[in-house]
């Protein structure tokens, strides 16, 4: 198989160029002009195929290095205090958050949930991205207890994490969730979903 035919290969490229453009946005970051912008950014895509995600492992040694990259290169930095985000893998019968972005001291740090519990449980159940707007929707809707998790939460979408090596094989969930709306944070913009699916693909190499 030629390495670009490497589906991992093909996710991160397909990572970089829905994230690096987010990164190099002149109204956030500097003022760069559009040549540098793009010579910038193949720079980043070379270096990405050089570095295979064997590699990345050894780079990105701890997962909640990976989430704050990842919350941080979606998200303006005056909204970031209030997103979290956590990886859930599926463990003797329970999903359980072994990895954390932003939930030091938070009640549902160490959250365990059933697979029919939750929009974790969902996503992990079909295999599917998910997404809950809490405003509308209470946790104990999907048989999540309120005083079990963090109370401000209004929004949250969840992806499935797949086994490298078995793709139709779910390993974990990734959830990203918001004090904010929806829609104050584009939870449901496809550039978003498509940043954080790649994200998925990612840690199902690295987990």
């Amino acid at each position: 198989m030629k390495f670009w035919e490497n589906p991992a290969f093909q996710v991160f490229f397909s990572l970089l160029a829905y994230a690096i453009p987010s990164l190099l946005d002149l109204g956030r970051i500097i003022q760069i002009c559009p040549a540098l912008q793009i010579i910038l950014f193949f720079i980043a895509v070379g270096a990405a195929t050089y570095l295979s995600l064997r590699s990345l492992r050894r780079v990105y040694v701890r997962s909640e290095k990976i989430l704050e990259l990842m919350i941080k290169s979606i998200f303006p930095e005056k909204v970031l205090p209030k997103i979290r985000a956590n990886i859930m893998l599926f463990e003797r019968g329970k999903l359980r958050i072994k990895y954390a972005y932003n939930m030091l001291g938070m009640p549902d740090r160490y959250l365990e949930l059933s697979p029919d519990q939750g929009c974790a449980g969902v996503a992990f159940r079909s295999g599917r991205p998910y997404s809950v707007d809490l405003t509308k929707d209470p946790h104990e809707k999907y048989k999540v207890p309120s005083d079990k998790v963090w109370k401000e939460m209004k929004s949250i979408v969840s992806f499935p994490i797949r086994r490298v090596t078995n793709k139709r094989e779910v390993i974990g969930v990734l959830n990203v969730d918001s004090s904010l709306s929806m829609e104050e944070i584009d939870l449901l913009n496809e550039r978003v979903r498509l940043i954080l699916g790649g994200y998925a693909e990612i840690l199902g190499e690295m987990l």
